[in-house]
């Protein structure tokens, strides 16, 4: 997830008045929102599986090494 004017801009409004009330009247919030989650929750797929993928690199050259 890159960040936009967009995010930045829902950032910024959410760090000057944090209330969910204010929040409320901000037209077009709700699709941001859905936007940003959505980027979010691809962006933690893909790390996981980075993870994943390179802790069982990790786990098998440390062990044909003998390491530990």
């Amino acid at each position: 997830m890159f960040p936009t004017s967009n995010n930045r801009a829902i950032m910024l409004d959410v760090g000057r008045d944090n209330r969910v009330v204010s929040m409320a009247g901000k037209v077009g919030l709700k699709g941001n929102l859905v936007t940003m989650l959505d980027q979010l929750q691809r962006c933690q797929k893909s790390l996981n599986e980075f993870l994943e993928v390179n802790t069982h690199i990790y786990s098998t050259a440390k062990y044909f090494s003998g390491i530990g």
